[in-house]
């Protein structure tokens, strides 16, 4: 009996490592992480809290790991074969730190030389305006011409809203947020119902399409138009700051390379983020 359970335990060890395995691997990787994006995706439109959506990825990824078996056949056929395309393994990728895909404070450091400095790699928050809280953000960038580690910081330009599917009783501070989130909503339900088959359609991209057409239909011309320049005219005074003093180009999605050495072996090492 002891022998017994002894090796339903180990059998049970075994079945639960394969599954956690099989989740580092494609097709797996691939169709989780797609589904994780589509529901972080309805989570923007529909506002549902981080909490939620952190729990919906455990219990996606501990219902996997408890019954792969099943799930797996499922994997499978869900798999496109265009993602087998993307990947080509002959192709070897540029590897190296990209502000793009850094987060929070921390500290850069060449393995080639003895460089080494602190910055801010992304962060963001709110800052106070006169008339309400603005959302910000702070970015990293390196001068391709000269390598100078640099930051930026962006504040938005309209009062932070929160958003709801109607305009009725939003604060006239808040309504220009409002509208472009209807707006940008719309553009981006419309531009992946246009790329995805219907059969996989988000359940709330043609609703949000609707409803958010017809509260923009209650909207003047003028307004909108009046919106998108002064957005328009804040980009473009923001992409103006992104230039060194030197005179080169500050980017964020280029590798990084050392500005003593301009090695591209560097470290980042994270103090916190927010």
């Amino acid at each position: 009996m002891i022998l017994d359970m002894n090796m339903f335990i180990t059998l049970l060890i075994i079945y639960i490592a394969i599954g956690f395995t099989l989740l580092f691997f494609n097709p797996v990787k691939k169709v989780l992480r797609d589904e994780f994006f589509k529901f972080s995706f309805e989570a923007s439109i529909s506002e549902i809290s981080k909490q939620k959506i952190l729990l919906f990825k455990i219990l996606v990824i501990s219902a996997f790991i408890l019954i792969w078996p099943i799930l797996l056949p499922s994997v499978f056929a869900k798999y496109p074969t265009t993602y087998e395309n993307k990947d080509d393994m002959s192709v070897e990728k540029p590897r190296g730190l990209r502000f793009m895909f850094m987060g929070g404070r921390g500290t850069i450091k060449c393995n080639d030389c003895n460089f080494s400095q602190e910055l801010t790699s992304f962060t963001h928050g709110y800052h106070q305006g006169e008339k309400g809280l603005h959302q910000c953000g702070t970015s990293g960038f390196q001068c391709q011409s000269c390598g100078k580690l640099t930051t930026r910081k962006r504040i938005e330009p309209f009062v932070k809203a929160k958003y709801t599917n109607t305009l009725d009783n939003t604060p006239e501070e808040q309504r220009a947020n409002v509208i472009l989130h209807m707006l940008s909503s719309v553009d981006r339900c419309k531009s992946y119902m246009k790329k995805t088959p219907k059969n996989r359609w988000l359940a709330v991209w043609e609703p949000t399409v609707t409803e958010f057409t017809k509260e923009l239909a209650t909207v003047s011309v003028e307004e909108i138009e009046s919106i998108q320049a002064k957005e328009k005219a804040y980009e473009k005074s923001y992409q103006a700051t992104l230039v060194c003093d030197c005179g080169g180009r500050l980017d964020k999605e280029q590798i990084l390379f050392c500005p003593n050495c301009k090695s591209k072996n560097l470290d980042y090492e994270m103090k916190y983020i927010t």
